[in-house]
């Protein structure tokens, strides 16, 4: 007997929340991946109406007011609540003594520009306060969406492919969107969808690409085949849009995403694993000898080191969240002639920005959410184990291209993450539960 979900029982409420949010996430990626401030502001304030909406008219169905996020989930979201409350302190004004403690380059810098004679007032840790704060509300939405998913994914495990189907759709079209667009004559010949950055539209992809991959392998050998024959298709049209990108970091994350879904999917049956870590292989071949180095790239080692230096002066608490650009001015050698707002990689950035304590509690979220997957992937049922599975490949992804590039300062993108660890952590390793 093949592989059973039982119906869908999640209430009028559920069903238009995760609708709710699929059209916020899809509005971003179609609208450059949220990047405009405009355009954020209004999904920020659609997500905060339907978590109120969310809150205010749960489920009528027994159960659902007592679905709440616990275990691994509640860490999470305790830590997460720990990091805007962080950043919230970067912003507080303190008195100068604890300033020269905690960023004694924050206090000299303070010092050097206020009016001679004049006594320091109080400092805040954020060289750039008002950037914080709108970064703040980034971070905010991220925890109201982690949050409400987590809770629909809890009380749908019944089903939990649900709250998958909206990412998968929404990165289909996003593909097929690409894949035109590089096979339009004139064109540009890459894709790039509709973000201004091919790298961040393969980063968006590739987070997505493992999970039709899941899927497909779930029902491989159900009576349902047609879904898994489906599936697979999408996967090759993620993943052909990712390719048609010409993104080397991009195609490499897909390929690592791929393998490690394959081989985690696949732990007792070796052969897979090794077709996986063959294909994987191939593919990153092809990817170094034949796709050209952007010129662009021998800025970013430049870039990297005025990065470090940034982080020399501002090691412990950082320059403030989303103030990168200001603080590296002082530091600037890289593209002298241009804006360099991003570090091009996210560890560096949020080092710079959150110092060794920011980083910290992000790396935390990361292991929890990671040995959370890793926990499900090896006591859970295979449709679990299938879901988690998937999350670890998107997981691998994004750590990767993270080295290269700033998709986690993408909002469409990181809004992604937070949707896929909120599931993942969503996923219950008992028994799935019948009508």
């Amino acid at each position: 007997m093949g592989p059973h979900t039982a119906r869908t029982r999640a209430g009028w409420p559920a069903i238009c929340s995760t609708g709710g949010f699929s059209i916020i996430l899809a509005f971003l990626v179609f609208r450059y991946g949220g990047v405009l401030s405009h355009d954020w502001n209004i999904a920020a304030c659609g997500i905060a109406v339907i978590t109120i909406g969310l809150a205010l008219f749960p489920n009528r169905e027994p159960g659902w007011g007592k679905t709440t996020v616990d275990g691994p989930g509640l860490r999470i979201a305790w830590l997460m609540v720990l990091l805007c409350a962080y950043v919230v302190f970067q912003t507080i004004p303190l008195p100068p003594a604890l300033v020269a403690v905690l960023s004694p380059a924050r206090f000299e810098l303070t010092s050097a520009t206020r009016i001679l004679g004049d006594a320091p007032g109080f400092i805040t840790l954020s060289i750039f306060p008002s950037a914080t704060l709108a970064q703040l509300s980034n971070f905010l939405c991220y925890l109201l969406v982690f949050f409400s998913i987590h809770k629909l994914q809890r009380r749908m495990n019944h089903a939990i492919w649900f709250m998958i189907v909206p990412l998968v759709l929404v990165g289909a079209s996003e593909a097929i969107t690409g894949l035109i667009q590089a096979a339009a004559e004139g064109a540009p010949h890459f894709a790039h969808g509709t973000y201004v950055n091919k790298n961040h539209f393969a980063g968006f992809l590739e987070m997505i690409l493992a999970f039709p991959i899941a899927y497909g392998w779930y029902y491989r050998d159900s009576n349902t085949r047609a879904r898994s024959v489906l599936a697979f298709a999408l996967a090759v049209i993620i993943g052909a849009a990712i390719v048609a990108s010409t993104s080397r970091s991009g195609i490499l994350a897909a390929a690592v995403a791929v393998m490690v879904t394959i081989s985690v999917i696949s732990a007792k049956k070796p052969y897979f694993y090794w077709a996986a870590a063959a294909a994987g292989g191939a593919l990153i071949v092809v990817v170094l000898f034949t796709i050209p180095i952007e010129a662009v790239d021998s800025v970013r080692p430049a870039i990297w080191r005025d990065s470090l230096h940034l982080i020399r002066d501002f090691p412990v608490t950082g320059s403030g969240l989303g103030t990168f650009e200001t603080a590296l001015l002082r530091y600037k050698t890289a593209a002298p002639l241009y804006t360099v707002d991003f570090a091009h990689n996210d560890y560096l950035q949020f080092l710079a920005e959150l110092g060794l304590i920011g980083l910290l509690l992000l790396a935390a979220i990361a292991v929890r959410t990671v040995g959370k997957a890793i926990a499900t992937v090896q006591t859970a049922r295979p449709e679990q184990r299938a879901v988690a599975s998937a999350g670890l490949g998107a997981f691998a992804a994004i750590a990767l291209h993270s080295l290269t590039d700033f998709n986690l300062y993408i909002p469409a993108n990181a809004l992604t993450l937070v949707w896929i660890a909120a599931v993942v952590l969503g996923t219950d390793k008992g028994e799935i539960r019948g009508n």
